[in-house]
């Protein structure tokens, strides 16, 4: 088992947030990873909240990303999961979210959405984390608010997961408030462009 500690910097005049971030990283072997994220205040202390990814590999990919919440770093409450089943290629051919109820006290199956392409590769630029990004709310309903650091404009692209482009604007700020009200439910990948800069992340559409 590895253990990595990162720190990051105070984020000043972003009109974000003035958090410092502190993530950890446990490696147990090559098929589980976890992550777990704790936020600061300015004057350095914990917020109270953390955010813990749990990833499960097998055969060199990833197969489960499970994300829960806390306070304490000890006790920690489910929150979603995405399961992703590839082909015996190597190929991802299906993406499944889901939510925790509380009700059921039981993962359920949010949407499924099937992988198709034209020649068996994926068309999504892997993500670029040189742009620090902040979307919310995730999962969308009507809009998905994105801010951008440091960069003035932005160009975004919004594709479904088999590769075609359902959405795309440009920002002459650094943030903007898309409207995703049109799309239909399920899973999105968006990619914010600017100043030779990018960043993908995935979003839901419920």
């Amino acid at each position: 088992m590895v253990r990595l500690n990162l720190k990051s910097v105070k984020q000043k005049n972003t009109g974000l947030t003035n958090l410092i971030q502190k993530t950890e990283f446990t490696y147990s072997g090559g098929s589980k990873a976890t992550k777990v994220v704790t936020r600061y205040d300015e004057d350095e202390q914990p917020t109270g909240l953390r955010t813990k990814t749990e990833y499960t590999y097998s055969g060199g990919e990833l197969i489960t990303e499970e994300t829960f919440t806390g306070t304490d770093g000890i006790n920690w409450t489910e929150k979603d999961k995405y399961v992703y089943v590839f082909d015996d290629k190597g190929v991802l051919r299906v993406v499944e979210y889901y939510e925790y109820s509380v009700s059921t006290s039981s993962y359920e199956l949010i949407t499924k959405e099937f992988m198709h392409y034209s020649d068996d590769t994926p068309t999504f630029i892997r993500p670029d984390k040189e742009i620090s990004t902040r979307m919310f709310p995730n999962p969308a309903v009507n809009v998905l608010n994105v801010s951008v650091k440091d960069i003035n404009a932005f160009e975004y692209k919004v594709y479904s997961l088999n590769g075609t482009l359902v959405k795309d604007g440009f920002a002459n700020s650094s943030s903007a408030v898309i409207n995703v009200s049109d799309l239909n439910r399920g899973i999105y990948m968006i990619q914010i462009i600017g100043e030779g800069k990018s960043f993908t992340s995935k979003f839901v559409k419920k």
